[in-house]
């Protein structure tokens, strides 16, 4: 028993000794950083693109809590005096290179791409020009400045019975935001995935402190409101760019701080009865109803047929739809359905300071700023399209009958999921 006990204590020390090894490298580590004057712990500028980070699998846990505690010293390390504006503009960059230092970039194996001719190199400046041309022509708002004009028709709902929640999120919503995203979700700009904040707890923490003092200023980074834009083909074999889809990857930690607004402001909106998900059935969690609309439509027209009666109905798909959304039109939806005004303010900050490039392989575009329309991708966008619509659909039933199917049966003339509209009249 004594050999047992003097062993079980040394084995005791030694996982101490080691314990505190693993601290001391770590705080060396950020002592480091702080002493290579780091405003340049950024090695790389954020107009370059930034490479996959070799993080381990999975299974290295004691890998990914060594990460943790390093990038925690580094930020409180580089951080702890700092402004929440200094604090929102690098302590992505900080994950990043703190990840990039520990396990380095993705390697990939590609062949040494041929030597490209003049005439192709003049063809790539064309279809540049081309896609930038077409990006300022789809995203410029002439009007920008002008406010929306008085409308008639418009159906201003009662006062909320349910107030909205406009406390800053909490740390067991941002995990859930966290945990609900997919661990390979593509990162944004700066370059840190989902995936980081999935297995660094106490990163996440640090993150969390940050995005409360953002909600409770106002204060939106301007590092979520800059997307690296891809382009998506729609069908196969597409080649013109209206066959094409834009997606925005965006900063993860602006995503998140949106996660958790737009899950408020949906539940706000449905549980005062704001969206009818009679008839909007997309961009409403737990709502499904392509199936259901589609049923309802071709039973009215064989109702229609069998009783002889005259039954229009016609189907409508705007075109670019997130694209085309006035970021005024948001702002009076948010009016309307009297989201409190710190909401609004946020929301006019982001949209307003909003930009974009999209690269191919062969290139990248130049900044566009994101005058009108929302992006996608962006988690906030698909409840502001849904409001955004509910405006235009609330409006429209004002005016419109319900379609006569015979029998004493009518149904309602508008069915409605995101953009696809159906009109029903007889």
């Amino acid at each position: 028993m004594g050999c047992l006990s003097i062993s079980s204590q040394q084995q005791r020390t030694a996982i101490a000794d080691k314990t505190l090894e693993n601290k001391s490298q770590v705080q060396a580590s950020a002592k480091e950083i702080q002493a290579e004057n780091r405003d340049d712990v950024l090695r790389h500028p954020s107009s370059d693109k930034r490479h996959k980070i070799n993080f381990p699998p999975a299974s290295s846990g004691k890998q990914w809590e060594d990460l943790d505690s390093k990038i925690v010293l580094t930020i409180d390390s580089l951080l702890r005096k700092s402004i929440l504006e200094h604090k929102l503009a690098t302590s992505g960059d900080i994950v990043y290179q703190t990840c990039l230092d520990t396990f380095g970039a993705k390697q990939h194996q590609t062949k040494c791409p041929p030597q490209r001719s003049r005439r192709q190199l003049e063809m790539d400046t064309l279809h540049r020009e081309e896609l930038e041309t077409h990006l300022k022509r789809t995203y410029s708002d002439p009007t920008l400045e002008i406010p929306l004009e008085e409308t008639t028709g418009l159906v201003w709902p009662a006062a909320p019975g349910i107030k909205f929640d406009s406390k800053p999120p909490s740390l067991q919503k941002v995990i859930a935001v966290v945990n609900k995203a997919r661990a390979k979700s593509a990162p944004g700009p700066n370059g840190v995935p989902y995936l980081l904040y999935k297995r660094c707890p106490n990163v996440i923490k640090k993150l969390h402190k940050i995005l409360r003092s953002a909600w409770k200023k106002i204060k939106i980074s301007k590092e979520w409101m800059t997307t690296e834009g891809v382009n998506i083909p729609k069908e196969l074999d597409s080649r013109g760019i209206n066959q094409f889809r834009p997606i925005s990857l965006l900063n993860v930690e602006g995503k998140l701080f949106f996660s958790v607004m737009a899950s408020r402001l949906t539940k706000y909106l449905t549980e005062n009865g704001y969206i009818n998900t009679s008839v909007q059935k997309g961009g409403i969690p737990g709502v499904s109803g392509c199936l259901e609309h589609a049923i309802m439509i071709w039973e009215a027209i064989q109702s229609a047929k069998s009783e002889k009666l005259n039954l229009d109905v016609i189907w409508l798909d705007l075109a670019n739809a997130y694209g085309s959304v006035l970021h005024e039109m948001t702002q009076l939806a948010l009016r309307m359905y009297h989201v409190q005004e710190v909401i609004q303010v946020m929301l006019d900050d982001y949209f307003s300071g909003f930009r974009m490039r999209f690269s191919t392989n062969n290139y990248t575009t130049r900044w566009i700023n994101l005058e009108v329309g929302i992006a996608m991708e962006c988690t906030i966008s698909p409840i502001l399209f849904v409001m955004a619509m509910e405006v235009i659909l609330k409006a429209a039933e004002g005016i419109a009958g319900p379609a006569n199917l015979g029998g004493g049966c009518s149904m309602p003339p508008l069915k409605a999921f995101m953009d696809d509209t159906t009109i029903n009249c007889s």
